[in-house]
């Protein structure tokens, strides 16, 4: 039998949810992932049964990722409440960010994700912009006519996770938001359709019924008009055209080149509404900021 002593383990009614390892201000962080939490999997790995996220630290350096994470997608959490916070990394903003009690619940039920991979199933966690963009867009999302129609803006860089903010952001909506939503999943180009499509098709968790793949705009209205909860392989064309039926609980999420001025565009649809509000974003830097 093995005894081992992780350096901090919090426990929310008993569940051992978040393992914190630490080390000195002068040993590489590297260390904490490399030494310890790899041989922790191996030697104890019933302490990960209901594990949320771990998070590593060395006082200079702290860094947050999911059980299965490579070090290389541990991430920093440099900001707590808004993107307009200047970025600051340290152990008590992540622990402010990640471990405040409200927070927390919030990350365990709406921020995590099971996706199935070639080579098994890993689980993901949200890193801090997917967390602020998504919660900052349900909050407009709930506004919607004090915003005047517009979600607000959400940029992200290449390969920064749009599809997987879509997932988060779609995931708290059907659990929170009261009403029988649909996605409509926009792209410009096949490659990144099919790519998206997988990337819904493989996550477990976020959808109460199988996503489907419209293959044109008369397939796409067939499939709105039996409410399905993700309808996915529209292109730009068909929302230029103005031609996608107008739902009272539709939103699309559009990821398109920033040639098109947006990459993620959340659109509500409401039959009451002249103009369809947008949530839109972009592959250039990573903020939530509203406008």
């Amino acid at each position: 039998m093995y005894r081992k002593r992780p350096d901090l383990i919090c426990f929310v009614n008993g569940i051992p949810l978040v393992v914190m390892e630490f080390k000195r201000i002068d040993v590489d962080l590297h260390a904490a992932y490399n030494d310890n939490l790899r041989d922790y999997k191996d030697t104890i790995p019933h302490l990960f049964w209901y594990n949320a996220f771990i998070l590593l630290s060395n006082g200079t350096e702290s860094k947050v990722g999911s059980l299965t994470a490579s070090w290389e997608h541990f991430a920093e959490w440099k900001r707590v409440h808004s993107e307009d916070e200047p970025p600051k990394v340290s152990l008590e903003t992540i622990l402010q960010a990640l471990c405040e009690p409200q927070r927390l619940l919030d990350v365990v039920e709406n921020f995590i994700l099971f996706m199935e991979i070639q080579g098994g199933l890993i689980k993901i966690l949200a890193k801090n912009h997917q967390y602020l963009g998504a919660n900052n867009t349900i909050q407009s999302l709930q506004k919607i006519e004090d915003n005047r129609g517009k979600l607000g803006v959400f940029w992200h860089t290449q390969g920064s996770g749009k599809s997987i903010s879509m997932l988060f952001f779609a995931q708290k909506v059907l659990r929170k938001v009261p009403g029988h939503w649909t996605f409509v999943v926009v792209t410009d180009r096949k490659e990144l359709d099919d790519q998206i499509y997988k990337t819904f098709a493989s996550t477990s968790g976020v959808l109460t019924q199988q996503e489907v793949h419209a293959e044109d705009i008369k397939h796409l209205r067939q499939l709105l008009d039996f409410n399905q909860s993700i309808v996915d392989g529209a292109t730009v064309p068909l929302y230029y055209e103005n031609r996608v039926p107008t739902l009272q609980h539709c939103l699309r999420l559009c990821d398109v080149d920033h040639r098109f001025r947006c990459s993620l565009m959340f659109h509500y649809l409401s039959r009451q509404a002249a103009t369809k509000p947008y949530f839109d974003a972009d592959h250039r830097q990573s903020q939530s900021r509203l406008r």
